[in-house]
């Protein structure tokens, strides 16, 4: 097998298939280059007010050298560069490439590698929409419980029942223990205090009768103009003339 015109051949090709994609670093003396891939746009709403929870794109740059011997071995993968993807995710990716690989021994497989990463970055892409749905999708739930407990009550059980009972005994012990020592006390009075009491109330209302007669205050004034012409009529004509 003429390894360098099989190369050379099949770079021309993939040009051919990822125009904007593919960016040759070198072809001498070894191929080398990167190809991009990247997810489709993924547009999940949420349901309850119909917005976008997720419009993220995960693309990688996957950089592919063929050795000496490729396609009889396989070529070397690297992710020098990704988009929303974590370590993790890389080398899961890189790992899944480098299998498949194996099991294309033999035969030119850019292109088949290539979608396979398209086809996983993809799936991820799901992934992570489906997840991020979810967690919005429990927060909700979790604020809408939240807001309808606080119109529930608090649900009676034979243990929060015992314990208001408990309680609400001693409330009663304490009130008549109470009670109880107001009777008693009012049983010690003496006839004496009793008549002390009752001399008190008497004096208290005669206090408040004498305060009532200090507020009355009568002020009657006389105008003497009035009687100033009372010599000059003849009241005993007058009488005589009614006779």
């Amino acid at each position: 097998m003429n390894y360098p015109e099989e190369q050379s051949n099949e770079l021309e090709a993939l040009e051919a298939i990822y125009t904007n994609e593919l960016t040759v670093i070198s072809r001498t003396p070894y191929h080398k280059f990167t190809i991009d891939v990247k997810s489709d746009p993924q547009m999940m709403r949420d349901d309850s007010n119909d917005e976008t929870v997720c419009d993220t794109i995960y693309a990688a740059t996957i950089q592919f050298k063929f050795p000496d011997t490729y396609p009889d071995c396989v070529p070397e993968i690297e992710i020098p560069e990704s988009d929303n993807l974590d370590d993790s995710d890389e080398r899961e990716l890189l790992e899944l490439l480098e299998t498949e690989a194996a099991n294309g021994l033999g035969m030119v497989m850019t292109f088949t590698l290539v979608s396979v990463a398209i086809d996983w970055i993809n799936r991820m892409s799901d992934k992570k929409a489906t997840e991020l749905k979810d967690t919005i999708d429990r927060k909700r739930r979790a604020e809408e419980e939240a807001e309808h407990k606080k119109f529930e009550g608090t649900i009676v059980t034979v243990e929060t029942f015992m314990t208001w009972k408990a309680k609400y005994d001693e409330e009663l012990r304490a009130l008549d223990k109470t009670f109880k020592a107001r009777q008693e006390l009012s049983k010690r009075l003496t006839g004496k205090q009793l008549f002390i009491n009752h001399e008190v109330d008497i004096d208290s209302d005669l206090r408040l009768l004498d305060e009532g007669d200090q507020d009355i205050d009568i002020d009657v004034k006389v105008d003497e103009s009035l009687f100033q012409d009372m010599d000059e009529l003849d009241l005993d004509e007058d009488v005589e003339n009614e006779r």
